[in-house]
């Protein structure tokens, strides 16, 4: 058998770029820089003791309006690239419908508060209105936003995750026949590259479960969250005379987190990492046994 044949093996490895493309593209980044910026200029005109007061406070609130602004506009950008990548999902899953659709919602009443908020901004007059404004805005992203954002955010990196996944089975699958085609022209020894293949088909599987607990967390959290919102809605309904206590007892336990979805998620690409670390090494090795 020509080693010709086994050239396609002396190639086993088309490395991947690991880490998924952001959620957030370059427009946000260009809009975080913008607010890195502008927050910037406030401070330097804080600190600029060559103006008047009079004249430093006007600066210093055109400034402020401007991180009040810049902050919203990145906020926006945020709910409208998670928008897209949502609305891109396909699944029959019954359960991520029911998040796409909730969080997709959530994400359209969030883009109407910071757009009601970005129509008033040029209108403030004072340092005091702009501060007040500046603490509504915190005060709605610490009640609610934040924690959402971050669920969407780790639901749509792990849909990315498991693109990566399907592409590394696909390598092993392809790396495995090259394998045993060496086997079979007496290149290398049977089952001489056995150990390193199970390890890594153990690795690639390791990264499917943990992706698959982190998605898990995310709709459980979500699900839990869901039936504590329908319940307090029938509670608010509730006659005076109905026993509210007995409803509130009726109220299931939601089970502590253990890990963090992103701290899964990145559990689970860096298992993936070392799969391909082995696909390199055997690559590696097949270079030097075709020489």
């Amino acid at each position: 058998m020509k080693k010709t044949n086994f050239l396609i093996a002396s190639g086993l490895v088309s490395l991947i770029v690991f880490f998924p493309k952001p959620v957030f593209g370059a427009e946000i980044k260009a809009n975080a820089e913008n607010l890195t910026t502008s927050v910037n200029q406030l401070i330097e005109v804080k600190d600029d003791k060559s103006m008047s007061d009079p004249e430093r406070l006007a600066k210093e609130l055109e400034a402020r309006k401007q991180v009040v602004k810049d902050a919203l506009s990145l906020s926006l950008k945020e709910i409208s690239s998670l928008e897209t990548s949502l609305k891109a999902l396909k699944t029959k899953d019954e359960r991520v419908l029911d998040f796409q659709s909730s969080s997709l919602e959530y994400l359209e009443s969030a883009k109407t508060f910071y757009e009601e908020q970005s129509d008033v901004v040029d209108k403030l007059a004072s340092m005091d209105e702009v501060k007040a404004l500046a603490q509504k805005i915190k005060d709605y992203r610490d009640a609610g936003y934040n924690k959402k954002i971050e669920r969407v955010t780790n639901f749509l990196l792990l849909n990315q995750i498991d693109g990566l996944i399907a592409t590394a089975e696909t390598r092993w699958q392809k790396i495995d026949s090259d394998l045993k085609k060496l086997e079979r022209g007496a290149f290398v020894s049977p089952g001489y590259f056995d150990a390193n293949m199970q390890k890594a088909k153990k690795y690639i599987s390791d990264a499917t479960n943990l992706g698959a607990d982190a998605k898990e967390q995310i709709l459980k959290e979500f699900e839990a969250e869901k039936i504590s919102a329908e319940e307090k809605l029938s509670l608010t309904a509730a006659s005076p005379s109905e026993d509210k206590a007995q409803v509130q007892d009726n109220t299931p336990e939601i089970a502590p987190k253990v890990v963090n979805p992103k701290e899964l998620a990145e559990a689970s690409l860096t298992n993936l990492k070392s799969s391909y670390d082995i696909f390199l090494k055997i690559s590696q090795s097949v270079k030097k046994i075709l020489q």
